[in-house]
């Protein structure tokens, strides 16, 4: 399997990515968020990011995945690859999450 890849792996809060791995024929792939946290096995344990932090805009399932980010952190996705024989294999990645781009505002000049 190849490795799972975003567009880029910083974002700004609000900004919509796409997730993605190069598609074997024959496999199958589930996608899943993960909040930052050296802890977590990443082998057994399911996604546990919350949807009011990241979700995905449609299934997570599919060689590509579109995720939205909610909340400035620092996040991890995993993708399992399944094949026809039954056999899976992980990728992993990292995205961060950066406070939304400030909103200039320009006062136009009087004549």
């Amino acid at each position: 399997m190849a490795p799972a890849v975003a567009q880029t792996n910083i974002v700004y809060s609000g900004q919509t990515s796409t997730l993605s791995v190069v598609e074997v024929a024959g496999e199958t792939y589930t996608w899943e968020l993960y909040i930052d946290d050296v802890s977590i096995n990443f082998a057994t344990e399911p996604g546990n990011c919350p949807l009011t932090d990241a979700y995905f805009n449609g299934p997570n399932t599919g060689a590509s995945v579109s995720v939205t980010w909610l909340t400035p952190a620092v996040y991890y996705f995993k993708v399992t690859a399944v094949n026809a024989n039954g056999c899976s294999n992980i990728a992993l990645g990292m995205m961060t999450v950066l406070n939304a781009l400030p909103v200039a505002l320009i006062d136009p000049v009087a004549p």
